[in-house]
């Protein structure tokens, strides 16, 4: 490879070692770079993670960012995944709405969001704030935090120049983001660290460094809270809402106002990928939530979080995902359930333009994101994840557009009036004898 090329290896992992990669890279850098060295402004450190293959124009699209200025300590670029199907990407490994308008917002911002592969940052930049940071699991976007405090800038290319592997197992795919989610509490849970105390930082980018949290605690938040909101109407009749004109069109007004900001896309092609990330915050609200509760009891009692690695190849785990699937089971036939008590109070006389039709709606569209997981678990990819993905689509579509129609139908609806549900329902004896005869 010639006499220029040095591979350092033989590192021991020190007792309690929480991120491999940055003790990895730490190392590598240290016998690069001794303290005594005086690092050349123009010297950089590339850096891929194992799976990632850079193809051959990576450093002719990428270095002349480094021209801008002396300050640009960092050059980035996005990823993609030989094995990943668009159509079917229920976990939302392709992550378009971050590439494709976050990314190139940020760099208009000057906000730096490393994401830990497929990028190059100045030498002279990575060790002025110490390596790669060993205080948190996602060390790459707490380097970006730290070159953004010691002044550094960096630029975003907008082109796809390495590709990669994505994890395609249940269980996989749940241990990446949980490991995602916890690095970022680890950050937010520590005072040193929290971007929200960081002087060197304007409050903008306080704010900016404190995002990923924030859209783990809605989602961990929002998630459940929809769920349970149908399920009591249909079988307690509580509806939280006192339905009016000028509440539907609030509602609409904000509904048609969140789907024009989430579904903004400049191709119609990323309208399916933008679902995707809702399907998938969906799907990860428990994660989130255990996340949490880890990184918090982990700086109350001062335990470690270890680092484990994504399982690609030999080493996948693809036996072991029931851990991850009971909830979202569990969350579907609940869901379903109640799905078919609703239309059965239907079929005896409830009220077509009511609160109970409106729930009805809106636990189908709840369903839709168990119900993908569990047939990817059960029946893996294909075109037939494919076809019921874009179903599910229209589905979601159909169900929120049709509660909101029936809102206005009903013009005015007060919940005090409202006696439907299953408990409130004298018939109620009468669908649990159904039930009993058609089993017996």
């Amino acid at each position: 490879m010639g006499k220029e090329v040095v591979y350092v290896s033989g590192r021991v992992r020190a007792p309690g070692e929480m991120n491999g990669k940055s003790g990895n890279l730490n190392n590598a850098l240290a016998q690069i770079y001794p303290k005594e060295y005086a690092i050349p402004g123009n010297e950089v450190v590339c850096v891929f993670d194992a799976d990632q293959v850079a193809k051959r124009d990576f450093f002719l699209k990428t270095l002349p960012y480094f021209d801008a200025g002396d300050d640009i300590g960092m050059v980035l670029s996005p990823q993609c995944f030989h094995n990943l199907n668009l159509h079917e990407d229920i976990f939302n490994h392709s992550n378009i709405h971050f590439w494709e308008y976050m990314q190139p917002g940020y760099d208009a911002l000057g906000f730096i969001s490393c994401t830990g592969t497929n990028f190059l940052v100045r030498a002279q930049a990575i060790m002025e704030v110490g390596g790669s940071p060993m205080y948190t699991m996602t060390e790459d976007y707490a380097l970006g935090m730290e070159l953004k405090k010691f002044g550094w800038h960096c630029r975003y290319v907008q082109e796809y120049l390495a590709i990669g592997e994505a994890p395609h197992e249940v269980r996989n795919m749940y241990q990446q983001r949980s490991r995602w989610t916890k690095g970022h509490f680890q950050i937010m849970f520590n005072p040193k660290v929290c971007p929200l105390f960081q002087s060197q930082l304007s409050w903008g980018m306080r704010i900016l460094y404190s995002s990923g949290v924030w859209a783990y605690m809605c989602a961990a938040i929002s998630t459940p809270t929809f769920i349970i909101i149908p399920l009591l109407t249909i079988w307690i009749g509580v509806f939280p809402l006192v339905i009016s004109r000028w509440l539907t069109l609030g509602l609409t007004i904000y509904s048609v106002a969140t789907q024009m900001v989430l579904y903004y896309v400049r191709h119609p092609n990323h309208t399916e990928a933008l679902w995707f990330a809702a399907v998938a915050n969906s799907l990860l609200w428990w994660t989130y939530i255990k996340a949490c509760w880890r990184a918090i009891t982990a700086k109350l009692f001062c335990s470690v979080i270890t680092f484990k690695a994504t399982a690609k190849g030999p080493g996948k785990l693809e036996n072991s995902a029931f851990r991850d699937l009971w909830l979202p089971g569990l969350s579907f036939i609940l869901l379903m359930v109640s799905v078919g008590v609703a239309i059965w109070q239907l079929f005896t006389g409830a009220s077509i333009l009511s609160p109970l039709c409106i729930s009805m709606l809106w636990a189908l569209y709840n369903a839709i994101p168990p119900y993908l997981i569990l047939h990817f678990a059960i029946f893996g990819r294909g075109l037939h994840l494919q076809y019921l993905c874009k179903l599910c689509f229209i589905l979601g579509w159909f169900c929120g557009i049709s509660a909101l129609v029936i809102m206005w139908i009903i013009k005015v609806y007060n919940p005090r009036e409202y006696n439907g549900g299953v408990a409130q329902n004298e018939a109620i004896g009468v669908l649990f004898r159904k039930i009993h005869n058609d089993i017996t």
